[in-house]
């Protein structure tokens, strides 16, 4: 991947901790604490998206074998994510690197999705990974990656725009796969044991330097320093990756 692979969020997450482990995060404990009134039915969203990506895990597009396997895929992927990024800048009308709720409603329908105001606030907030209430890049991917593992998109808009959208569901599925290769239980999220397998399957197995790596890496995902790795905080991390493919 070339590079420190590190996340914008990881700070938030504690990295600097001189143990290892995770510092508190003011802002996310906060967050945590303030329930808002939609919270079920965000719980049900989420639960609707692990199940999501339970299912591909038990049944990846591609079986993905090693961390090279994953690298070979950004070439495909790269194209989408400039997309993405063309389509976030044409939505950000103030231009401030953050997309409000009004601007991802007003995004919505390009991506041909229909949803209530209800759902609308749902998605919004469940993609607001720091409570911050605006998106940046990597949130708007989260929203993304609903869209398509969830399938909200309408059959019409599906059929409309079948090579934009057959361009972006497949880079979101090859984020899966990626996902997949590392969940290794298919349970929905990542463990630090997971995250060290998955580099063994790399060929560096055993050793200070490989244990460390994984420690790393498991760090740069685990956004809120709970010691398991969601598919959201994976996308964020992804996300990183990619863009810093683009750069390379």
């Amino acid at each position: 991947m070339g590079g420190c692979l590190s996340s914008p969020y990881a700070a938030k997450a504690g990295a600097g901790a001189p143990d290892g482990g995770a510092v508190p995060n003011s802002r996310f404990e906060q967050a945590k604490a303030t329930r808002r009134p939609s919270e079920k039915r965000r719980n049900r969203l989420e639960s609707q998206l692990i199940e999501a990506v339970k299912d591909h895990c038990a049944n990846p597009t591609v079986k993905l074998k090693t961390m090279n396997s994953i690298l070979m895929k950004f070439a495909r992927i790269e194209p989408a994510f400039m997309e993405l990024r063309e389509l976030f800048k044409e939505f950000d009308t103030n231009g401030d690197g953050a997309l409000q709720a009004s601007e991802i409603e007003a995004c919505l329908p390009k991506l041909g999705v229909e949803v209530t105001d209800e759902l609308l606030n749902d998605i919004f907030k469940m993609s607001d990974i720091d409570d911050s209430r605006e998106l940046d890049f990597h949130e708007f991917v989260i929203i993304i990656a609903l869209i398509v593992l969830l399938n909200m998109r309408t059959k019409e808009a599906t059929a409309r725009d079948e090579d934009e959208v057959s361009e972006i569901d497949a880079a979101m599925n090859i984020v899966a796969d990626a996902f997949a290769f590392f969940d290794k239980d298919a349970d929905g999220s990542i463990s630090r044991d997971e995250v060290e397998a998955a580099l063994s399957e790399g060929g560096q197995k055993g050793g200070g330097s490989h244990h460390n790596l994984a420690a790393q890496r498991f760090k740069e995902m685990d956004w809120d320093g709970d010691s398991t790795v969601t598919f959201r905080e994976f996308l964020i991390s992804f996300t990183d990756w990619v863009t810093d493919a683009e750069e390379e």
